[in-house]
């Protein structure tokens, strides 16, 4: 009898092939994973912004400041009573802020020689659970409504006498 040569992988070494394969893939698989959640909250954060931004813009177009006070709402309402919503953007975009939620919280800012001189404008959009689940803008919005007679008159000589 002669001895042949058999070639071919033996169960060991397609043993060993899977196994490396199985490990490789699993990191894999949890990497995609991560990249998607980040993806998934970063493109939230972004909507966040650009509607908080949306929604400062409206409140800076308004011709009176706004009142202070806290404002609590869902972020749908929000965005319908600043006009944001037309056919177009109705399907989609409604559904997109669905269950997110509006805070605007609006304080005086007294300067050192004019009472009520800003009001500061906080809006906050969340959409989960978490603090990463939220986005805060703050802006101070100058108080229109103030009359040359609560001005004080200035300390300093008037300029150009000779």
């Amino acid at each position: 009898m002669t001895a042949r040569k058999l070639s071919g992988f033996t169960l060991v070494e397609v043993a060993v092939a899977v196994a490396i394969l199985g490990i490789a893939l699993t990191t894999l698989i949890g990497l995609h994973t991560r990249l998607l959640n980040t993806y998934v909250m970063e493109r939230s954060r972004i909507r966040a912004a650009f509607y908080a931004q949306y929604l400062m813009t409206m409140i800076e177009l308004e011709a009176d400041p706004p009142e202070s006070g806290t404002e609590q709402r869902e972020l749908v309402q929000a965005l319908e009573d600043a006009g944001y919503f037309d056919e177009e953007r109705d399907r989609n975009a409604r559904k997109a802020v669905d269950g997110w939620r509006f805070s605007q919280s609006v304080t005086s800012v007294d300067l050192p020689l004019l009472a009520d001189a800003l009001r500061r404008v906080e809006i906050e959009i969340s959409w989960g659970d978490t603090t990463d689940d939220r986005y805060s803008l703050v802006y101070l919005v100058p108080n229109v409504n103030l009359s040359a007679q609560t001005l004080p008159a200035s300390p300093y000589p008037a300029a150009g006498g000779g």
